[in-house]
């Protein structure tokens, strides 16, 4: 039958309607509880989500229960998972872990007629225990601290710290580094192509002639010829624990706590940049408009701006 995330995969994709054929009544009906609503993926997003949240629940009951077929997969299981994911995850997030819970419930039997699972009316979303003046979004990068890290990732054998670094070039968002190509990368004109990002919008982040030239190297050490290889090569999750572990191992509590990510690196490139704008001439505005189009937010969005530049 294949590893338990592959058994999600195939109930999801089963159910999937390729896009949607009647997205009006799927969003009319997407929160009746009906099995005919219930049972069906109605768009590429929701599939997404879908394949994200089956994905974290494979892997955590594979090592915490050693779970190997969805049908041994119970509520209680489900309900540990979900008090994990409170450590780290807000009340909405975790109320929508348990709709998408849900659904899979009724995917996986709609799709295995020995699965038989029994979920739904049995998992509640747990009290969410992040500390909401400590969020995410508060914790920005040193520069220092960022150097340390280079640093512990030199020797490591994880292509996890090429991101890292890249990430410290441009401001990229961790799913932006998991997608990006050989093709996108422009080494006349010394610019990264961000294509399809959050939101579907694409943008191109301009970099130095140095980091150009580190990119070049990257390339050449990792042997990438086809324009469309992965220039990182791993997901974005494992992008993020490689992180976590290296921070942890450096004592460098203060993200591991927040669990920042490459969120905090994005906010030191992003309060970087802003200081070199505002030391080129650029007003405040300018500026604030210059780096919420580098980070792919747009302009006038000075709310998103206060969250990426430091003391603004």
């Amino acid at each position: 039958m294949g590893s338990l995330k592959h058994q999600f995969i195939m109930a999801i994709n089963e159910n999937f309607n390729e896009g949607g054929s009647d997205k009006h009544s799927a969003k009319n009906g997407q929160h009746s509880g009906t099995e005919d609503t219930m049972g069906r993926v109605w768009s590429f997003a929701e599939r997404k989500s879908l394949m994200d949240v089956s994905s974290q629940l494979a892997v955590f009951c594979k090592e915490q229960f050693g779970t190997k077929q969805i049908k041994d997969i119970t509520s209680s299981n489900i309900q540990d998972f979900l008090k994990s994911k409170s450590e780290t995850c807000n009340r909405n997030t975790l109320e929508n872990y348990v709709s998408r819970i849900n659904k899979l419930e009724v995917l996986v039997n709609r799709t295995f007629e020995t699965a038989d699972v029994h979920w739904r009316g049995n998992i509640v979303a747990p009290a969410s225990n992040i500390n909401i003046d400590n969020k995410l979004r508060n914790v920005f990068m040193e520069r220092s601290d960022f150097e340390k890290i280079l640093e512990f990732g030199k020797d490591s054998k994880s292509l996890a710290p090429i991101g890292i670094e890249l990430a410290g070039f441009g401001g990229l968002r961790v799913s932006e580094l998991e997608k990006l190509q050989l093709r996108d990368i422009n080494f006349s004109n010394n610019t990264i192509h961000i294509h399809e990002s959050k939101g579907g919008k694409s943008r191109d982040i301009e970099v130095t002639k140095e980091q150009m030239d580190r990119i070049k190297e990257i390339v050449q050490e990792r042997g990438l010829i086809n324009p469309f290889d992965k220039v990182i090569g791993i997901k974005a999750e494992s992008i993020d624990r490689w992180l976590n572990r290296a921070c942890e191992k450096l004592e460098l509590n203060k993200y591991v706590d927040a669990k920042s990510g490459i969120h905090s690196i994005r906010k030191m490139v992003a309060t970087e940049k802003y200081e070199q704008y505002v030391s080129e001439g650029y007003s405040k505005k300018e500026a604030v408009d210059k780096v919420s189009n580098f980070l792919g937010h747009g302009e006038n969005r000075k709310d998103i701006a206060k969250t990426y530049i430091k003391n603004l």
